[in-house]
């Protein structure tokens, strides 16, 4: 795959993770607690790391490079 083509599925990537924090932060929108928070938090790019790995693995992209990680955040606020 080419890079431009990379970039875009990683872009996708960050776009599927938006919803995942919408859910995530829906949920501890009740809890006062910062340390709930801040797992939501963790939770949430644990969950991303795995959207990442996914989409990856599905386009055979190859190694991860710096671009890659900066469509995928691009992706995510673009959400």
């Amino acid at each position: 795959m080419t890079e431009p083509g990379a970039a875009a599925a990683c872009a996708f990537a960050g776009i599927l993770a938006g919803p995942l924090y919408t859910v995530l932060s829906v949920l501890c929108a009740p809890l006062l607690y910062r340390a709930a928070r801040i797992t939501a938090d963790i939770l949430f790019f644990l969950l991303f790391a795995a959207v990442f790995a996914g989409v990856c693995a599905a386009f055979r992209l190859p190694a991860v490079r710096a671009y890659m990680i900066l469509s995928a955040l691009a992706g995510l606020l673009l959400y």
